[in-house]
């Protein structure tokens, strides 16, 4: 027999009726977990140009929601870049346009 597991939400309301009299209700809700899958899952290469940019979508589903986190090779997170790059709430990673100038030189 397998035993699924739960997520426990309580919600807390404050009721006060005509008399000033306030009482505390509490709501439990048994919400059941479940591990996180790609819904969109990005490529494992991405080539663009500088001129065009272009972006990786990337989005799971879970209980509760999973969030989405880009690595770089090192495995440190990867944050937005001013002019260069961002990271958006829908788990996208946006690489924006830019001016060739912008990046160091590349060494053989």
């Amino acid at each position: 027999m397998k035993l699924q597991e739960f997520r426990l939400m309580l919600v807390f309301k404050i009721n006060t009726n005509y008399n000033g009299n306030s009482s505390l209700i509490c709501n439990e809700f048994r919400l059941p977990l479940t591990s996180p899958s790609f819904v969109m899952e990005p490529p494992a290469r991405l080539e663009f140009s500088n001129s065009s940019g272009g972006w990786l979508d990337c989005s799971a589903s879970g209980s509760p929601q999973p969030s989405i986190d880009w690595l770089s090779v090192d495995g440190t997170s990867v944050g937005d870049v001013s002019g260069i790059r961002r990271v958006l709430r829908n788990g996208t990673l946006f690489l924006q346009p830019f001016a060739a100038p912008v990046l160091p030189p590349r060494h053989p």
